[in-house]
């Protein structure tokens, strides 16, 4: 059964779009130029200090549309599935409730199969996208930590994926700790592992005709980011130096600069 979570103060108003099965998806709408819709991992609405520097660097050069999707930051928890139809799910009842009629779609990592089938199915309304780090889909789809983790794991895990956005001192990390554990919990995270294994967007790979750039990491995902670049006909990639990935601002700077670059010569 799918409840609601706590208040949280946001930067920008919180407004609210409802699913095809019911349930609330809350979204805001920030910063200027042409429409940008930034899909959610685990969650956008509540993010951490150098989150916020990378939302508004985008912010500054895009509509910025962002959202919590479901069983994560202000979205009903308490997930029964967690499939990729979920997350569209997601996603269309946002793009209907926010008006946008064309943007550019931004996806990270496991979102990038949302992503990609998405574009497939609406390519009227998808002008670009957007992958940093995608992984190959299929079983397994996503990196190792997205496997099933034990109650008395999840701290060990959280703390884990904390120090991949680089925190310069223990109390960033404790900081960024707790942020993770405010907006996903264990019981969401182990749904949302079982149905991230059951990803699988091959077909939809060869049949995407938007402009696509691929933008994989040095040491973190650069060989399997460069598959699904090889996969999607005519995609743009783009390998970005591992001394640029500092988990601050620089880390999405230098793939937002490539992707305005990328859209400028088109």
């Amino acid at each position: 059964m799918l409840t609601k979570i706590r208040a949280v103060t946001t930067r920008n108003p919180i407004h609210h779009a409802t699913t095809a099965d019911g349930l609330t998806i809350p979204f805001t709408i920030s910063g200027s130029g042409y429409p940008l819709l930034h899909l959610p991992n685990f969650g956008l609405l509540d993010p951490g200090p150098k989150e916020q520097l990378v939302h508004q660097a985008i912010e500054e050069r895009f509509q910025r549309i962002a959202f919590d999707g479901r069983g994560t930051g202000l979205a009903p928890r308490g997930l029964i599935s967690y499939t990729i139809a979920d997350r569209i799910a997601d996603l269309e009842a946002v793009v209907a409730a926010s008006g946008v009629s064309r943007f550019v779609l931004h996806g990270h990592a496991w979102q990038c199969a949302t992503a990609i089938r998405f574009a497939v199915e609406h390519p009227g309304t998808v002008a670009a996208l957007w992958l940093v780090n995608p992984f190959p889909p299929g079983p397994g789809f996503g990196p190792m930590p997205l496997t099933e983790v034990r109650p008395d794991a999840w701290q060990h895990l959280l703390r884990s994926l904390a120090a991949a956005s680089l925190p310069a001192t223990s109390l960033e990390m404790q900081n960024i700790t707790e942020n993770l554990a405010r907006r996903v919990a264990h019981a969401d995270y182990v749904v949302m592992a079982r149905g991230l294994a059951s990803d699988d967007v091959t077909a939809f790979m060869a049949r995407v005709t938007v402009p696509v750039l691929v933008i994989g990491v040095e040491g973190l995902g650069l060989e399997p980011a460069a598959r699904v670049a090889a996969a999607i006909p005519g995609t743009a990639f783009s390998a970005m130096p591992s001394a640029e990935f500092k988990g601050m601002r620089e880390t999405e700077d230098w793939p937002l600069r490539a992707f305005c670059s990328f859209a400028a010569d088109r």
